[in-house]
């Protein structure tokens, strides 16, 4: 903190370089929190992506069903069916998770 001054010259050129520090202090911390929520955004688009991809590898599975069972045991499709399940589930729910903390 500066000494008080008798001179309003001073006092005034000390009140215009602490206004001037603030802003410059609020304009980064503006930027480092548009920096975070464009970060939270593309990992909760980025799994939002992959969640839809391996949904797709779930159906592609189901499809195949069928052709699956005669070549191989049943609890190695259905096996096969839960792992890609569960993993599309589980991009969707970090998906979900990342883009809720965006809101708040």
């Amino acid at each position: 903190m500066a000494q008080p001054t008798e001179n309003p010259s001073e006092a005034l050129s000390l009140v215009a370089e602490s206004t001037i520090a603030l802003a410059r202090a609020e304009i980064r911390l503006a930027t480092a929190e548009a920096k975070a929520w464009v970060i939270r955004v593309g990992w909760g688009l980025g799994l939002l992506w992959l969640g839809l991809l391996l949904t797709q590898v779930f159906v592609l599975l189901a499809a195949l069903a069928p052709v699956l069972l005669a070549a191989r045991p049943w609890p190695a499709v259905v096996a096969s069916l839960a792992l890609s399940l569960l993993a599309a589930l589980s991009a969707f729910w970090f998906a979900a998770r990342e883009l809720r903390k965006v809101k708040s």
